[in-house]
């Protein structure tokens, strides 16, 4: 079962994982901190301090698809 969250401009899909260059939401498995990254991307964990790559080092809680509405009404 997939479950959706909408925040605003932007919907979390849970459970699953989208293309390389899709933005995901992934968590350190060392320290549990969440994290906003591409696959592709490499970067460091700020919480733990341990630089990790996004296949071996994080956990992939979901995927954030394309931006709904501009939030903006009149």
């Amino acid at each position: 079962m997939l479950t959706y969250l909408n925040r605003g401009k932007e919907r979390i899909k849970f459970d699953c994982e989208g293309d390389r260059m899709d933005l995901h939401i992934l968590q350190c498995r060392q320290c549990s901190s969440e994290f906003r990254s591409t696959m592709e991307e490499t970067f460091t964990c700020t919480t733990c301090e341990d630089e990790h790559s996004p296949v071996s080092g994080f956990n992939v809680i979901g995927i954030i698809e394309k931006q709904v509405g501009n939030g903006v009404h009149a």
